[in-house]
């Protein structure tokens, strides 16, 4: 059984608006039949050999945030595409912070790590912000890591529907993944294959995991070089 019809039969049990400065103003996804067999029994993981990072790639950003801008020039900017005037930028050190689920681990607090993102006020609830990406589908959870004052990280979810447009675009820009993994990852009703890939660039890399928790998304990070990576 394929590994689309596998989470098919799941989607049942298992069950964002992005504008990417990786493309200009909306994020421009390509729709194209790419992605890899994943083989259900693989019990270890198994990862190319590494390649040179791409010569094609240049500054990391998403929704015009590059790696290393400042927390105070992230502060400054608008929300990214024309939203309702009830979202805002928040962080972990603010007060909502915490109900926006802006939370670093034990490790990143006691790192210091402070973690961004945009939200939704309606009455007294809060809800993280979504953001359109082309087509049917909408990323969430989109999350800016700031080490020592400097924008280190970014992660956006998006349905695992959306892997096919995310690597065919990944491809056109950075050219072929520098790193390919395909293991098992555990959950509450079994084990599940799970692919992540990597392109790296001279500026940090990018990193696309399928699935993540509730393992109907998936996961796209920029990440500058020195953050270390599970």
């Amino acid at each position: 059984m394929s590994r689309q019809a596998a989470l098919a039969r799941r989607a049942p049990i298992l069950a964002l608006a992005m504008a990417s400065a990786l493309a200009p103003a909306a994020y421009a996804a390509v729709t194209a039949p790419l992605k890899p067999a994943v083989p259900a029994a693989a019990a270890t993981p198994r990862a190319t050999t590494p390649k040179v990072p791409n010569p094609k790639a240049t500054d990391l950003k998403i929704m015009d945030a590059p790696l290393g801008m400042s927390l105070a020039d992230w502060r400054a900017m608008p929300p990214p595409g024309p939203l309702s005037p009830n979202v805002k930028a928040t962080c972990s050190n603010d007060p909502d912070g915490a109900g926006a689920s802006l939370v670093p681990s034990p490790a990143d607090r006691k790192a210091g790590v402070v973690v961004c993102g945009y939200i939704s006020h309606y009455g007294h609830f809060t809800f993280p912000q979504r953001f359109a990406l082309d087509g049917p589908y909408s990323v969430t959870q989109v999350r800016y890591d700031f080490r020592a004052g400097r924008l280190a990280e970014i992660d956006c979810d998006a349905p695992v529907g959306a892997y096919d447009r995310l690597v065919a675009d990944l491809k056109t820009r950075y050219g072929a993944s520098s790193r390919l993994v395909r293991d098992q990852v555990k959950t509450e009703i079994g084990e599940l294959p799970r692919v992540i890939q990597t392109w790296a660039t001279p500026r940090g890399a990018v990193e696309l995991r399928d699935p993540v928790p509730p393992f109907s998304q998936l996961r796209l990070s920029v990440i500058a070089p020195a953050v270390p990576r599970a």
